[in-house]
């Protein structure tokens, strides 16, 4: 250890030291912040497929209600997803 250090610098290297610290403690109360914001969206899941129709009538609904809902269900667009119903065999009657 040094012990020709005077007391200036070394009061320098004290406030340096703690100043670090406390710059370590926000990043890490940030770092938790992001975890815990990232982490909650896994554990308090809200229902997203709430409709009460299922099979064919559900298609329908998908097919004649919004524009954008049968992409965000499918992830396909109504034309694509038609032409696709039109060349498709049924196989379930």
């Amino acid at each position: 250890m040094i012990t020709n250090i005077s007391p200036s610098f070394h009061q320098l290297i004290i406030d340096h030291r703690h100043h670090c610290q406390v710059i370590l403690q926000i990043v890490e109360m940030i770092i938790n912040a992001a975890v815990i914001s990232f982490a909650s969206s896994l554990y308090n899941k809200k229902d997203y497929h709430t409709s009460t129709l299922s099979g064919a009538q559900w298609i329908n609904e998908l097919l004649e209600g919004h524009p954008d809902w049968i992409h965000c269900e499918l992830d396909i667009n109504k034309c694509v997803f038609r032409f696709l119903k039109s060349t498709t065999p049924r196989v379930l009657h």
